[in-house]
């Protein structure tokens, strides 16, 4: 069982992260040609770009994965491919005049060329990001591995090309070329897909009748996506009220040190999904044994990688971001928060099996509340940014142990959460010794 999570976390998880990884290497490019506070607002237009397709998707992606098997039983899985595509150009449209006035709200203070273009750049962004996403989850799910393989490295190997090509010709680097690469590298990934599947996706039919389902699927699986997304993206927002680019600039890093970390989280989860959908798809004793399995595998994995994250990140931070000197610390603290999201959503298969979503909305929904609401009163009292993040931790904490409560309720699986609490308590007293000495 091990080793066949170990093959498919790689053939379908380090892989398709890769773009994660070319992103991460960029941004060695990124730091040499942009002065910090620059970076501080590059990397929060990224986030913003990354936000908007959060919101395009409004996890019907997960809608996607949920029903993918039963859809496929009855060959009905290009009509399933066909509805979310259109939902999510839907949605598009409908968040397009909001997210302009967001984005003015948010960027609007600072001197930027280009402003409007810039914005529907990065809103394009955020519909690409999820239509490619959406295509690459039907490879993964139908095991089509070269196609999967290939869409999965064109957009990371076409950004970096035109990037690089850039820089060598000009020797300098904007940031409305930085968004101008990846508008040609998601439309290279996405041509490549279409030509793949484009004749079934024509054919297929919009499925009237199943959109009720999908969005009660999807809906309550929103704000903890968000959450995941927030966890270390979408609170550059909060911080940037209360200290300077300069030190934005440190979190920007340290998010990128994230980034690397959820690249190996990233590689499990592709292995692992498809096992835990099908259970939650078609739930059984035997299904449920292999579920706790997959589980335990998830835990182990977990402590491992951080213990390597731990070890690794300081050399990173001593050779190339010696200017970034909070970085490695905020990045340990939102590892753990990050690891506390995934546990949440890993260890609460209930919900789902009984189809009680709109509860684990209320319950995330108040998650929300309490992360960004306490985030910014702590940071507003004159606490630092360490004591802020922590908190984040401890909120994460808590609601993961009450989801999985809730979910055993309506179907027991398993008591998992007893291990989570005990891995979350020694990485909590790992990242956090120097405070308690």
């Amino acid at each position: 069982m091990i080793k066949s999570v170990l093959k498919d976390s790689f053939v379908y998880g380090v892989l398709n992260a890769f773009n994660r990884f070319f992103m991460f290497l960029i941004f060695f490019l990124f730091v040499k040609y942009f002065t910090k506070e620059n970076i501080a607002i590059l990397d929060m237009l990224i986030v913003f770009a990354s936000m908007v397709g959060v919101f395009i998707s409004m996890q019907l992606e997960s809608s996607f994965a949920r029903f993918y098997f039963n859809e496929k039983e009855e060959n009905k899985h290009f009509d399933h491919l066909k509805t979310i595509a259109y939902m999510m150009g839907l949605f598009g449209l409908f968040y397009l005049v909001p997210a302009y006035f967001v984005f003015d709200i948010f960027f609007g203070e600072y001197s930027m060329d280009s402003f409007t273009y810039l914005f529907f750049m990065i809103f394009t962004i955020g519909f690409l990001i999820n239509i490619t996403n959406l295509i690459n989850l039907h490879f993964r799910y139908s095991y089509e591995k070269k196609n999967f393989i290939i869409s999965s490295l064109l957009f990371p190997i076409s950004y970096l090309l035109i990037i690089g090509i850039y820089i060598l010709l000009n020797d300098s680097l904007s940031i409305v070329l930085v968004f101008v690469a990846q508008i040609i590298g998601y439309l290279v990934a996405l041509s490549f897909q279409f030509k793949t599947v484009g004749n079934e996706f024509l054919k297929a039919t919009f499925q009237r009748q199943n959109l009720k389902d999908i969005m009660k699927y999807a809906l309550p699986m929103f704000p903890m996506f968000f959450l995941l997304f927030a966890n270390d993206k979408a609170i550059i927002y909060i911080l940037k009220e209360f200290i300077s680019l300069e030190l934005l600039a440190d979190f920007s890093v340290a998010t990128k040190y994230l980034a690397f970390l959820s690249l190996f989280f990233f590689a499990l989860r592709m292995a692992l999904d498809p096992k835990i959908n099908h259970f939650v798809s078609f739930p059984s004793d035997k299904g449920k044994i292999e579920y706790i399995k997959y589980i335990n595998i998830y835990i182990v994995f977990t402590i491992v990688l951080f213990f390597i994250f731990m070890v690794v990140v300081p050399f990173v931070q001593e050779y190339f971001f010696v200017d970034y000197t909070n970085a490695y610390k905020w990045a340990t603290i939102l590892a753990l928060s990050l690891i506390l999201l995934n546990m949440g959503s890993y260890l609460t298969p209930g919900f789902a099996i009984k189809k009680r979503m709109d509860l684990k909305l209320i319950i995330v929904l108040f998650q929300v509340l309490f992360n960004f609401v306490g985030f910014y009163l702590v940071l507003k009292s004159g606490y630092d940014v360490v004591l802020a993040l922590n908190y984040l931790v401890l909120v994460n904490y808590i609601f993961m142990l009450v989801q999985h409560y809730y979910s055993n309720r309506l179907y027991k699986v398993s008591n998992e959460y007893l291990k989570a609490t005990g891995v979350f308590l020694v990485l909590f007293i790992v990242v956090n010794k120097d405070l308690m000495l």
